[in-house]
């Protein structure tokens, strides 16, 4: 939280006066919780309804009405305002039952009050700004549907993969045939746009204030395959980078082709293939497989040469100039590349410059989940770096 930040609202119920009182004191002590009391379930929900609370903590074992039928009325009356169950009973199936209708956070008595107390804080805070997050993309895709209806040509939002969601306007759902928005879960998979690979390079290679053209294929309802020519810019969605795309028809050509026409990934490629910044793609293991023609030339290298081989030793150094283990961070973004989505590390050149690049990272996976390669996309940032 902001030091500026108004603090949160925070509704404590235990049937222990002595406890809640203990809870109070410490939760307000951090300057991060203003804390309400109930010494019961049925006492909270006629506090609920006076009030706005930003989160629930509540003991699991009260009479009359326990922790887990408070959360079930919480969550039937009043939605999905953060819940923690804070109880000194550890049993298997309450958690269980607790985590079925929709607890947040599960956190057991015991111990130095201190730790306890700071650890309950900090599941309060990580729930409330989950929360917020999940309720300002519900936000945001409203904010999208509207706009793509006041749109006359069909349109579409999609993300990275071919399991991401389509915001699309009526007018794209009519074009593939089917009634409603809202009443079609869309998917990339549905209007076979692209293999994952080429999308998320296309995605890479976009610079905000780009417009490309691509002629390429959607899949009908009644399986048909109708060319189009979209016209794609890279907008930030959903704290990711999307693409905002809007189709119409290709001049001379005629529209609907036989049921499993392949979509075009040819322009897709050459897009790719001159985009203005660094685009590379490696195997998990740190192999080379692809390196654009911008790579070719900011690196001095031909395809030829770096293909096949390692990242490091090639345009990495295994060491950086201040003695960082630049094999073991590229090590740890073939693990796990979205906890690296964003880098910077030095790198060199074929006749041996030292340069400073930002890197963005993504993964590719296989249809069983599994990484099969990352695409880096890299623009240099040594001048910058140098002025600072």
């Amino acid at each position: 939280m902001s030091l500026m930040s108004p603090p949160l609202l925070v509704l404590y119920v235990d049937d222990e006066p002595s406890l809640l009182d203990i809870g109070k004191i410490y939760l307000e002590r951090s300057g991060i919780c203003n804390v309400t009391v109930a010494e019961s379930g049925f006492t909270a929900l006629e506090l609920l309804k006076e009030g706005k609370f930003d989160a629930i903590i509540s003991d699991y074992q009260m009479p009359d009405m326990d922790g887990l039928e408070l959360l079930i009325a919480v969550r039937r009356d009043y939605g999905n305002i953060p819940f923690i169950i804070f109880t000194g009973r550890g049993r298997e199936e309450v958690f269980i039952e607790a985590v079925k209708s929709g607890v947040d956070f599960y956190v057991q008595k015991g111990g130095d009050p201190g730790v306890q107390f700071a650890e309950l804080i900090h599941k309060v805070v990580h729930a409330v700004a989950g929360r917020k997050a999940e309720n300002f993309i519900e936000n945001e895709d409203e904010t999208y549907r509207i706009l793509l209806e006041e749109l006359k040509e069909p349109a579409f939002i999609t993300g990275k993969s071919s399991d991401s969601s389509v915001i699309a306007n009526k007018t794209f759902f009519s074009l593939l045939g089917l009634k409603e928005a809202g009443e079609n879960d869309l998917m990339l998979t549905d209007i076979g746009i692209g293999d994952d690979e080429h999308r998320l390079m296309l995605i890479a290679s976009l610079q905000p204030e780009d417009e490309k053209y691509v002629d390429s294929g959607i899949v009908r309802s009644d399986g048909t395959t109708l060319r189009l020519r979209f016209k794609i810019r890279r907008i930030a969605f959903r704290g990711d980078m999307a693409l905002f795309v809007k189709a119409g028809e290709i001049p001379g050509e005629k529209n609907i082709m036989e049921s499993g026409s392949g979509p075009g990934e040819d322009e897709l490629s050459q897009i790719i293939e001159n985009a203005s910044s660094i685009i590379i793609k490696w195997t998990p293991d740190g192999i080379l497989t692809y390196f654009n023609s911008f790579a070719e030339k900011f690196f001095g290298y031909e395809k030829s040469e770096v293909l096949g081989r390692n990242l490091v030793g090639t345009i990495v150094s295994a060491r950086d100039n201040s003695g960082k283990d630049l094999g073991g961070l590229i090590a740890q973004i073939a693990r796990d590349p979205g906890s690296f989505t964003n880098n910077e590390n030095e790198n060199i050149t074929k006749d041996g410059r030292t340069v400073l690049i930002s890197w963005t990272n993504s993964g590719i996976f296989d249809r069983t989940g599994e990484l099969c390669g990352i695409v880096s996309v890299g623009n240099e940032i040594t001048e910058r770096f140098c002025k600072k």
